[in-house]
């Protein structure tokens, strides 16, 4: 992959050929500009509706190697050896929007519509302009109900886990807002005397652990931490890089175990971080700032999936309306 080199002004340039034919790229950022350059290397010839389906996967594969993670990269050849096998024996231009139909169809009986989405939009991306018209209908996505545990559980919760191996990933996800993957990704490096740095994740592929970047700038991020908590970072073995030794199912596995175990009502671990973005919400925190501190995009993602109400709260703001004019 050709290389980028920064101008003089500030920019970054990259020189490519493909096929004897040299182009020259130009952007404000180094990644940009190379991704550019591997575009053009890599673009589906004219007479891409020409292709099997399946040589136009691999090609599209190819052209997004170097830019995005080695994950992505994985799940797109996960995606082209399990999914739509018989199309990718046709040629692109002989697929029809029955086709589609019928490939997602099969996809429904057995994923979830969240997979079958991820799928068909993988494959709509590769096949772009070659699409067939019209729409093809994909299983609705229904709103997920959460089981977040409100302010007395998560005490239970926090008192349950204590002296276990997952007392630390439990507090760093309820008290702090950590992902697993950001769990399992912290570096000693990253501890600090009253703050950690969200700045690597490591997330599971099989049974392989990869270490990569947070997918977004807001998972980069600076978290306060209050001394007990410190301290309990402090007590972890330094057995190499990572503060916490368990991979990420192996700490579901022991939440789950201690849960039942203390008659706490089942809770999945990523639901400590809706709690956490429920309690923030409940402590009136500007949105910008719980954003900033929980790591999230959008204020539609906060709000629309992870900021819950709860019960005990809802009766007590209904009961001073009842109030208001007493």
């Amino acid at each position: 992959m050709a290389k980028a080199k920064k101008l003089p002004s500030g920019s970054w340039r990259v020189q490519a050929k493909r096929n004897g034919e040299k182009k020259s790229f130009t952007a404000k950022d180094k990644k940009t500009a190379e991704w550019m350059a591997v575009q053009w290397q890599h673009e589906t010839p004219s007479n891409g509706a020409e292709m099997l389906l399946r040589d136009r996967v691999s090609l599209y594969i190819r052209s997004r190697r170097n830019v995005v993670s080695s994950v992505t990269v994985r799940t797109y050849e996960g995606y082209q050896r399990r999914y739509f096998l018989e199309l990718q024996e046709k040629m692109v231009k002989d697929i029809t929007l029955s086709d589609l139909q019928m490939a997602v169809n099969e996809l429904a009986a057995n994923l979830s519509a969240k997979s079958v989405k991820s799928i068909f939009g993988f494959f709509r991306s590769v096949m772009g302009e070659d699409m067939p018209k019209g729409k093809v209908v994909l299983p609705k996505i229904y709103k997920q109900k959460y089981n977040t545990p409100d302010i007395e559980n998560g005490k239970r919760i926090l008192e349950a886990v204590k002296g276990t191996d997952v007392e630390l990933p439990v507090n760093l996800a309820l008290r702090c807002g950590l992902r697993i993957s950001e769990i399992c990704g912290l570096k000693w490096s990253a501890v600090h005397e009253d703050y950690i740095e969200i700045n690597n994740v490591v997330v599971a592929f099989g049974t392989e652990q990869i270490e990569k970047k947070p997918k977004s700038v807001a998972g980069e991020r600076r978290i306060p931490i209050p001394p007990d908590l410190k301290e309990m970072i402090d007590r972890q073995p330094q057995i190499n890089d990572y503060v916490v030794q368990k991979s990420a199912n192996a700490i579901r596995v022991e939440f789950s175990r201690v849960l039942q175990k203390n008659g706490i009502p089942h809770v999945k671990f990523h639901e400590l971080r809706h709690a956490f973005a429920s309690n923030m919400a409940l402590l009136g925190i500007p949105e910008a700032y719980a954003k900033a501190i929980g790591g999230w995009d959008t204020s539609a993602i906060l709000h629309g999936i992870y900021e819950q109400t709860y019960e005990k709260q809802k009766e007590d703001f209904a009961k001073k309306m009842h109030n208001l004019y007493g």
